[in-house]
């Protein structure tokens, strides 16, 4: 697929906006993305616009590479002001993103950079409508100063009347189509897909395929407006998809089959992440099996290109799925999006596409990860996280923390989860501090190369820094068990200041999951504080621990999740005895029996076949305070 000149231009603008603002080269830029820098010149005629139509996959290359979701590239463009879009515009796109809570600055000016792509294009092909006679004229003129006031109901009623003014004419097919196009301007999204079907149904009985090729457009565009308008877009998308399956079937024209199983997959899981409910694992379940239906089709030999790619949104939607299910089927579905991402890979080489495929070496190893974190054989875990590691330290071979930053910190944060599993799984506890230490050194770099410093600033949190900095305490904290006391003290007290980081950027209201996260990061980074120091500040420490535990079972009883609140409840019961080992004789003995007490709560409310490892610390700890409390 191509773009427009229109498009590539405002991608030509964006590019070099992006590529100064990170103060790179078009020589870096060439060679990252291209994989030569000799392609200097590639990257100067996009840029002025002397490329009219650069091939898409070299926009997605560009893209990554700059930190700009591939998506948007053919979308991209300059501000708004140097093309003159009038200011109505841009209130009607703000208040739309403002009622749908789009509050993330990166995300509000992709849309507004899409918004006024697609206003420039439409006002174009409006204007180039046949004037032949004065009263279409008319109505065109006036449906584009309409346009100009975002009066987007009006120019659907003048263009309905150009439209009856062509009954008879193949116009009223463009027409209809614009319709649906200035409906979704105008964010109606139902009314868009009614004018798109419509226009599809003027050729059903005489052009049947063009028909089909037209709701396949028309998804495209209720996609990229439901990506940040709201899940109603991927809903209609979705039905126009379905429409075209019931027309192309495999038996009769199989490639345009699998091309609409592949467009439905992605329309049901960007409806899946839009959605965030109880519908979100049965949508994504379906967009699984339509991405595998597409490689009955897709297959290595005779469609590579195409079989890589639907390999690699399987892998993600196998991801997110993995991510919402438990125990056996979680694993099951991590190991088969590993699989995928490796399949992905297959026909991508680091010189050829070094974006592209530092971007699935990257996916490869989080998928491996979550694999290995399900798998219960101990030396497949350990093959999986070595290969995990693997495939991060290669991502991490292309993507540069000076050029890609935000690539490069996720690669980094990735791996240092990695190592931390990995020195979970070792044995020697020399090994285990070497590879801690290693992720220690991979959060640190993640943090600096976002400019937040590893233990903060003056700068606002954002929720990249807050899960790295949550990462870095809970490893920090880690190592605290594995060094002498001295160390562990400065440790526990970077892992402290982390874990406030983390949990400041993270209050209960946007979301249990990342503050429980980084409130059980403090908790156990001040228990260990607690036992790396002596006296008041050793009680100090224990104390936070133990009233922070109870704030969060007392706050979010129901939210946290039975496997979540039995480990606020075990991590009550480490706080409680961390508490006994810094009092007197009386307050000792009446903390141990509270932990005891917090452990059997712990142990009544999970279930053992489902969670034995947590089963089985909380039984542990049960017996240790009743021995400490008997002794």
């Amino acid at each position: 697929m191509r773009t427009s000149e229109g498009s590539s231009a405002g991608f030509g603008r964006a590019i070099k906006a992006r590529r100064l603002a990170l103060g790179m080269s078009r020589a870096a830029l060439a060679e990252a993305a291209l994989g030569a820098a000799a392609a200097e010149a590639r990257i100067a005629e996009i840029e002025e616009g002397r490329l009219a139509n650069p091939p898409r996959r070299m926009m997605a290359a560009i893209a990554t590479v700059l930190g700009i979701d591939p998506q948007e590239a053919e979308h991209a463009s300059a501000s708004p002001e140097s093309f003159g879009v009038p200011a109505p515009v841009h209130d009607h796109t703000a208040r739309w993103l403002a009622a749908h809570g789009v509050s993330a600055e990166a995300e509000r000016r992709a849309a507004a950079r899409g918004r006024i792509a697609e206003y420039i294009a439409c006002r174009q092909r409006i204007a180039g409508f046949p004037r032949h006679r004065p009263a279409i004229r008319a109505l065109i003129q006036s449906a584009l100063a309409a346009m100009e006031r975002a009066g987007f109901d009006e120019v659907d009623s003048l263009l309905a009347q150009t439209e009856a003014s062509a009954w008879r004419s193949p116009l009223r097919i463009e027409i209809r189509k614009e319709r649906g196009e200035v409906a979704l301007l105008g964010c109606e999204v139902e009314r868009a897909a009614g004018h798109f079907e419509a226009a599809a149904a003027f050729l059903d009985r005489s052009a049947p395929e063009g028909a089909a090729e037209l709701r396949n457009a028309a998804a495209a565009s209720l996609r990229r407006h439901g990506r940040f308008f709201g899940a109603e877009g991927h809903v209609a998308a979705a039905r126009l998809i379905r429409r075209n399956l019931e027309f192309w079937r495999m038996e009769r024209r199989p490639e345009k089959w699998a091309m609409s199983q592949h467009n439905l997959g992605a329309a049901l899981h960007d409806l899946a992440i839009t959605r965030k409910d109880e519908t979100t694992p049965p949508l994504l379940t379906e967009a699984v099996g339509a991405y595998r239906a597409a490689l009955r089709v897709y297959t290595q030999d005779k469609h590579p290109r195409r079989w890589c790619s639907t390999q690699g949104n399987l892998a993600t939607a196998l991801g997110n799925l993995a991510w919402r299910r438990r125990g056996k089927a979680a694993a099951a579905l991590s190991a088969e999006a590993a699989r995928a991402y490796r399949a992905s890979l297959a026909r991508r080489s680091r010189t050829g596409e070094p974006a592209a495929w530092a971007t699935g070496q990257a996916q490869l190893s989080l998928a491996l990860g979550a694999a290995a974190a399900l798998n219960p054989d101990a030396a497949a875990r350990a093959a999986m996280l070595i290969e995990a590691a693997e495939a991060g330290e290669a991502a991490l071979g292309v993507f540069r923390p000076d050029t890609t930053p935000d690539h490069w910190a996720a690669a980094r944060n990735n791996l240092g989860n990695t190592r931390r599993a990995q020195a979970a799984a070792v044995r020697s506890p020399g090994d285990s501090a070497a590879l801690l230490q290693k992720a220690v050194a991979a959060f640190r770099e993640a943090l600096d190369a976002l400019n937040g410093g590893a233990n903060g600033g003056g700068e606002a949190e954002t929720a990249r820094r807050a899960a790295i900095r949550t990462n870095l305490a809970a490893t920090l904290t880690d190592l605290c068990a594995r060094v002498d006391r001295v160390s562990a003290a400065r440790l526990s007290a970077e892992a402290v200041a982390a874990a406030r980081a983390a949990l400041s950027a993270r209050p209960p209201e946007a979301g249990a999951g990342p503050w429980a996260a980084s409130l059980s990061a403090l908790i156990e980074a001040r228990r260990a504080e607690a036992l790396a120091t002596d006296g008041e500040m050793a009680a100090l420490a224990a104390g936070e621990a133990t009233t922070l535990c109870r704030q969060a079972l007392g706050r979010w009883p129901e939210e946290l999740g039975p496997a979540r609140w039995a480990e606020f409840q075990i991590a009550l019961g480490r706080a409680l005895e961390a508490e006994a080992a810094c009092s007197g004789p009386e307050r000792a003995a009446k903390r141990l029996v509270e932990a005891r007490a917090a452990y059997a709560v712990a142990l009544s409310r999970l279930d053992p076949r489902a969670a034995p490892a947590l089963a089985a610390i909380a039984e542990a700890g049960r017996r240790r305070a009743g021995a400490l409390r008997a002794a």
